[in-house]
């Protein structure tokens, strides 16, 4: 369901209509996409801001950038295409922020709670932060992710990570 792929979003009727049929006219274009969950994501900003026609034509140069079938071994810039390689980029920011010193008692403070800060990171990615910024963060954060690929995941993840610290501590 739409609220499964997309729980948090800023789309009316019918920017979700235009939300699908992007998706549809994606899957048409590169139909061995296994798992991305940054796509939907993606066009719900993109929707935000553009014209369907130019969300589509957006993420379509984005994916193309993005999805060589010869080269699926090899790290993407912005965007992974199976759940292996989604799963390998979250354990490698979780494994970066993990030995930063600034953040190695929160991932101590962590373990101790018996708690997966990969599932934490995992779901904070994969929403694309959606659920964890208002719209004006979003705004800010979403040029920084188009300009910067896959490193803007590692430093929004560790700038919302020190700047909740403290709630976490205190919960």
């Amino acid at each position: 369901t739409l609220n499964a792929v997309l729980p948090v979003h800023y789309l009316n009727d019918d920017g979700i209509s235009n939300l699908k049929t992007i998706l549809w006219m994606i899957n048409d274009l590169i139909p061995r996409i296994e798992y991305c969950p940054l796509i939907p994501r993606i066009i719900s900003v993109l929707l935000v801001l553009l014209e369907k026609e130019e969300a589509y034509e957006a993420i379509r140069i984005l994916l193309e950038m993005n999805y060589k079938p010869t080269d699926m071994h090899k790290l993407r810039w912005h965007l992974r295409f199976t759940r292996t390689e989604n799963e390998k980029l979250i354990t490698t920011i979780a494994t970066f922020l993990s030995g930063q010193d600034d953040m190695k008692q929160l991932f101590t403070f962590f373990k101790a709670l018996n708690f997966d800060a990969t599932l934490l990171i995992k779901n904070m990615v994969e929403c694309l932060f959606l659920e964890y910024l208002n719209f004006n963060a979003i705004l800010r954060v979403f040029p920084f992710f188009l300009l910067e690929g896959s490193k803007s995941l590692f430093r929004i993840t560790y700038g919302i990570l020190k700047l909740i610290e403290h709630k976490i501590y205190a919960a």
